[in-house]
This record gives structure tokens, sequence and C-alpha cells, in this order.
């Protein structure tokens, strides 16, 4: 084997063999459309991602409104309940609970200094913010 190597032929063979220049052209053509296809798909991925976060927040969002939306039936059932039976309710409770529930719904009482003519006293009731938003 050794001998062979030293032949100039063989060397010459073998070395133009190893510098012979490979043709990749094809197959460079080939990975640079893939990767032109892969960096679309990327774009599109992340478009998509976009996309699916906004519907998602959307969704959310709706949810959340529903959920309010129920809420605000549920307090609306609960207080129709409470005014229909106030006179019960009101009945069972000692004083100081009566004062505790007006104070949380009155914010503000006008009165006359003197009874009217027609036995009026008061002039105004200011209710609360949040009672007023209620029943409005």
């Amino acid at each position: 084997m050794t001998a062979l190597v030293k032949k100039p032929k063989f060397a010459a063979l073998m070395q133009s063999t190893i510098n012979m220049r490979v043709d990749t052209t094809a197959i460079d053509q080939e990975i640079e459309n893939y990767e032109k296809e892969l960096r679309r798909f990327y774009s599109l991925k992340s478009k998509l991602l976009e996309e699916i976060d906004g519907l998602e927040g959307l969704l959310l969002d709706a949810k959340a409104k529903k959920r309010t939306i129920e809420a605000e039936r549920i307090t609306g059932d609960n207080i129709y309940k409470i005014l229909c039976n106030y006179d019960k309710m009101y009945a069972v409770m000692d004083e100081a609970e009566r004062r505790r529930l007006m104070e949380s719904r009155i914010d503000e009482i006008q009165i006359y200094e003197e009874r009217q003519p027609n036995g009026q006293w008061l002039k105004s009731i200011k209710f609360k913010q949040q009672m007023e938003k209620r029943l409005g």
C-alpha cells in the first residue's frame, strides 16, 4: 500500500480528488428555499399568536362583563326581595340594627325647622352613592 501511495500518478489522482470542487449549487438553493419558507412561516406564526392573544383578551373581557351583568342581576334580585320583605325584616330588627341599616343607606337628611302645615318634617333625603346606582 505504501508503494501505491508513492507512485506519482496515484498521488496526482488523490490530490485532484481531494481538491475537486463539489458542486453544491442545487442543495444550496434547496436550503435557501427552506430557510425562506421557514421565515415566512415564523412570520405567520407571530401574526397568528398576536391574533390569538387578542381574541383571548376579548374573550376574557366578555366573560368578565357577563359576570358583572349576572352579579348586578343577582344584586337587583336581592334588592327586590329585600324591598318585598322589608316590613318583615324591619319588624324583627332591634333598634341598633335599624339604625345601622339606615346609616348604611342614607347619606344626608334635611328637615324643616318646624312641621309644615301639611304635617311634613322632611325636606329631602340623599341616599349614599352605592344605593343610588343600584336603584337608578
